[in-house]
């Protein structure tokens, strides 16, 4: 009968040893599962950065290109509008000069 009290006591201690063994082996994975998970985080965190970062920089790229080509056609504009203006000074010279001239012939 001791025989058989000491074999369920030691089988009942072996039964433990496991159960505190697949404890800690699930403590383990836990601790490991969380760890990769905060290094995923943080991995995601890092790249949303880096995207910000370069989508600002193509936008800010972008504003500089339009604002460079609006630049160039309010410079053409303006090119254009004086020589226009001079051309319209040049006729109304030349228009000016021809009534002078028609009304000295009178």
């Amino acid at each position: 009968m001791d025989d058989l009290l000491r074999s369920m006591l030691e089988a009942e201690q072996r039964a433990q040893r496991l159960v505190d063994d697949a404890l800690e082996e699930q403590k383990k994975m836990l601790e490991s599962a969380r760890d990769e998970a905060q290094e995923a985080e943080q991995r995601f965190e890092t790249r949303m950065h880096e995207l910000r970062l370069d989508l600002e920089n193509k936008a800010e790229a972008e504003a500089a290109r339009t604002i460079a080509q609006m630049e160039r056609r309010s410079k053409e504009n303006l090119e254009a509008l004086n020589a226009s203006a001079e051309q319209y000074r040049e006729d109304a010279r030349e228009a000016a000069i021809q009534i002078l001239t028609d009304a000295a012939r009178l």
